[in-house]
């Protein structure tokens, strides 16, 4: 592969290019962190006739709640470098004033509501139930964006669990478009292959089981995934042998990859293993690509047109969905049977996801719209990005 090419011999691009199969797997990323938050929240202390099927569905939802982060950041850096790479090929430059608009307008109108209700309204209503409760999270590290670093210390409350995946991906925005500044696609691949490979130095020398705190909340380590979704950007614009080997790629080969992948997800503790969070990396990034370029996929997402939909709202149903199971886990009442059935809790859970998508539609449509219409008006003649 020839790496050093510039901007003009850079492969021609369309000028309308929707990864239309991305949404949905948005939709599956937040379900698997749902999944996880509502068994923490809700799921009863595990009984004699559901101790070893609990013990199962929390190894499953521990590893899918991580998982689904995790792919969060490989599609932000994949995303964000593709569109950067994008705007600064058809436009000699990359905006960054702009591109800080754009992502001001995108996060921190909803990310800024969040920290409001975990930090005001939150205590204020557990108070008013009659329990005693003082928020120990560090507010000045919510408001300026370092809540991970505050995470790896404190627990947060449940309205406050998800910011802090949020402040790693705007310190990812911080200093991204100043890496890809630089003149040559060859520079900017060799930048992020050094970062991804620091990342994953800095995850081996913290895999130690005291350190999971810094293995998964800590910058550094994430930014191991975002890089990895940048390579995957890097490759979809400038590399055209590696984009024709994988439009070609053979339906057996991608339904190997997919066996090996699924498997390994959940055969692996991305808790306290590097090496699997790499792998699951690197999967997510074959993924995006396969799914964005393959021409004999076994399988486009798009097609489920129920969970593309859904996609766009992720952003709002990963901050807010904690509100509905924190109201759920206060709920009183019922019958006291009910509160250590299984059954009872699937019903919960279930009802807090239809509550989260409510209250996510009209988040997006009713708050966060004025500021997306705002956004557009940064935005360079780009290929579409959805709703990144």
């Amino acid at each position: 592969m020839r790496c050093r090419e510039s901007a003009q011999n850079a492969p021609p691009q369309k000028k309308d290019i929707i990864f239309k199969n991305l949404d949905g797997f948005r939709t599956l990323a937040f379900l698997a962190v749902f999944s996880l938050h509502s068994f923490l929240w809700l799921a009863p202390e595990p009984k004699s006739n559901f101790q070893i099927f609990a013990r199962i569905l929390m190894t499953i939802n521990g590893a899918s709640g991580l998982i689904g982060v995790q792919f969060f950041f490989v599609l932000s850096g994949f995303l964000i470098t593709f569109l950067l790479l994008h705007e600064q090929l058809q436009h000699g430059r990359i905006h960054i004033r702009k591109f800080y608009a754009r992502r001001i307008l995108r996060i921190w109108p909803l990310y800024y509501l969040v920290i409001l209700l975990g930090f005001g309204l939150y205590p204020c209503l557990v108070r008013a139930l009659g329990q005693n409760y003082q928020e120990h999270c560090n507010l000045t590290a919510f408001l300026f964006l370092a809540a991970n670093f505050d995470t790896m210390h404190v627990f947060p409350s449940p309205i406050l669990g998800v910011q802090w995946s949020v402040a790693i991906e705007e310190q990812f925005y911080a200093i991204w478009p100043w890496l890809l500044k630089v003149k040559h696609s060859a520079s900017q691949l060799a930048l992020m292959v050094i970062i991804f490979f620091s990342s994953v130095a800095f995850r081996l020398a913290h895999s130690a089981p005291s350190e999971h705190s810094e293995l998964i909340f800590h910058s550094f380590s994430a930014m191991g995934d975002l890089a990895c979704g940048g390579i995957a950007a890097w490759i979809c614009t400038y590399s055209v042998r590696i984009q024709g080997n994988l439009q070609r790629l053979d339906g057996r080969w991608i339904a190997l990859a997919y066996l090996f992948g699924i498997t390994w997800l959940f055969a692996v503790d991305v808790m306290g293993s590097p090496s699997g969070q790499v792998i699951n990396a690197l999967f997510f990034s074959f993924v995006i690509i396969e799914q964005n370029y393959c021409e004999n996929s076994l399988f486009k997402m798009s097609r489920l047109s129920y969970f593309t939909k859904l996609g766009k709202y992720t952003y709002s149903l990963y901050l807010l969905h904690m509100i509905p199971i924190t109201i759920f886990r206060y709920v009183d009442g019922w019958a006291s049977w009910f509160h250590s059935s299984f059954i009872f809790f699937v019903l919960q859970a279930l009802a807090a996801l239809a509550l989260s998508i409510a209250l996510s539609v009209l988040s997006y449509h009713y708050f966060e719209y004025p500021f997306l219409r705002l956004k557009n008006h940064f935005n360079p003649s780009l290929p579409s990005q959805g709703q990144n």
